[in-house]
């Protein structure tokens, strides 16, 4: 049942000594582990030949009805319960002395508190996906109305699952209570169990009026203890120890581990609130509360509880988390800025974007735009290609076609080439002013159609420029302003003739 299978040397003497038989069919073998109440040993069934571990009462214990009863009251509330995540519970009798043991699953792997110990505090998805077991077997122990009270890392045996992967078992329902009118508890009114480090306030104080929420306490202190490797309350005593459960509020994670996530310490604080009612109603609502930091397999542990409590597992509704955030001194914050939130620079980044794309869009117009882009029609561009067949067959270039353009200049852009010269290196090559001469003959062509063809009100022409007007010679338009060409800027006004003054 426990991880370290060697013999525990300085545990109490067990009731059955190593190598005997009983009830004719366990072997008993070494002590492996103890607690305040029973003691742990290995034990083989004969028969099977299985590996088992058999829990006796403690023998200064076994003539304490209350202990008997409590340890009784574990064997029925663990032998009720399916999950994978409780210890399965075989097997129960009676020594020959009227001791009573327990015949559990034999369990290798090692205990939380042994754990953090050793490794330190775990990753956040690891805490969560644990806790997400532990809810799975509470949600089936609350559903049959047993509170188990001491939930704690010692309590809490981690093995390795199908495909090595950590698997939890909740151990010791001895101090377990039933929420049931007929099966009254073994614990007196005025008597508190469990341990102080994870108990709940009202576990403290009023132990017989204690229901599902305690545990859902405890929850949230094996997970506070899991991620800052230390119980939320600490203390000297036992008396300091309850004191701070009962009248300080929790302290936060991230005053001992930073990198906690803001709303699973508001998960967590929600666990240890002073007030039953103030809690997560059961640990279906916190299984939802722990959804976004779970793995897929966390996320399948939360499905196996809304289901045992009989929730529409297609239908979650996260529990509301309030998260506290470091308030921002009211001198540096902005009258209309939330505290916590930040403003986004993304409408800013993109308002820029866009202004530099229409700034260079811009430039782009104003340089290009000496040129007129003159798109042809299916006719202009059959003429076109026979006219630059012509040419370069004339040249004996064989044929081919080009998209035509026209501008205001007398070489259209990309026509000829300053490289290209004719076979005798004298001038322009046949080849390549038989496009050009055909482009100017096509556009030529097609200016002195649309000069003589009627207006109509589906064509749409260019506007004209200034200077495409008719003026005549001396057009204050021709001339140049003051200081620009070859016109001198006149250093002194003019003498002007002024007209008389009238009376």
């Amino acid at each position: 049942m426990l991880s370290d299978t060697r013999p525990r040397p300085d545990a109490p003497p067990a009731p059955a000594a190593p190598g005997e038989i009983i009830s004719g069919k366990y072997r008993v073998g070494e002590c492996i582990g103890y607690g305040g109440m029973g003691i742990v040993c290995a034990a083989t069934h004969l028969e099977l030949e299985r590996p088992l571990a058999i829990k006796f009462v403690r023998p200064e214990f076994a003539q304490s009805g209350d202990f008997v009863a409590r340890f009784l009251n574990e064997a029925r509330a663990a032998a009720a319960l399916r999950s994978e995540h409780v210890a399965q519970v075989l097997d129960c009798g009676r020594l020959p002395s009227g001791t009573p043991y327990i015949v559990l699953e034999r369990l290798e792997g090692a205990d939380l508190e042994s754990i953090v110990g050793r490794q330190g505090p775990l990753q956040v998805e690891m805490a969560v996906d644990l806790a997400l077991q532990l809810c799975e077997a509470l949600a089936e122990a609350h559903a049959a109305h047993i509170v188990h009270r001491d939930i704690k890392p010692q309590n809490l045996f981690v093995i390795e699952g199908p495909g090595g992967t950590p698997t939890l078992k909740v151990l010791d329902f001895g101090v377990s209570k039933r929420l049931t009118a007929e099966d009254p508890s073994v614990t007196h009114t005025s008597q508190g169990v469990g341990s102080p480090h994870y108990m709940s306030p009202e576990q403290m104080t009023a132990p017989a009026d204690v229901d599902t929420r305690t545990d859902i306490w405890s929850v949230g202190a094996v997970l506070f203890e899991l991620l800052a490797a230390r119980p939320p309350f600490t203390g000297e005593t036992l008396p300091e120890i309850c004191a701070k459960v009962v009248t300080q509020p929790a302290p936060f994670i991230r005053s001992f581990r930073p990198n906690v996530p803001p709303r699973l310490e508001a998960v967590v604080q929600r666990c240890l609130e002073k007030h039953r009612e103030q809690r997560f109603a059961d640990v279906g609502e916190l299984a939802e509360a722990l959804a976004p930091f779970a793995t897929p397999a966390g996320i399948t542990s939360i499905g196996i509880v809304l289901r045992t409590l009989g929730r529409d597992v297609g239908r979650r509704s996260m529990a509301a988390v309030v998260i506290v955030e470091d308030d921002v001194p009211s001198q540096s914050r902005r009258p209309n800025q939330i505290p916590g939130v930040r403003r986004s620079r993304l409408p800013l980044m993109l308002a820029i974007a866009l202004l530099g794309g229409a700034t260079v869009f811009g430039g782009l117009q104003l340089l290009g735009g000496s040129v007129e882009l003159r798109h042809l029609s299916a006719s202009d561009g059959a003429e076109l290609d026979a006219a630059i067949g012509q040419g370069l067959t004339d040249a004996g270039q064989g044929t081919t076609t080009a998209a035509a353009y026209s501008s205001t200049g007398q070489d259209p852009a990309g026509t000829r080439s300053p490289t290209e010269t004719s076979p005798n290196g004298t001038g322009p090559s046949a080849a390549s002013s038989a496009p050009a001469a055909a482009v100017d003959a096509v556009t030529a062509k097609k200016r002195s159609r649309d000069a003589g063809a009627p207006s109509s009100s589906t064509t749409t022409r260019p506007k004209p420029g200034p200077r495409d007007v008719e003026h005549s010679a001396g057009d204050p338009r021709d001339i140049d302003p003051p200081g620009i060409g070859d016109v001198p800027v006149p250093l002194q006004p003019p003498d002007m003739d002024l007209p008389p003054a009238t009376e």
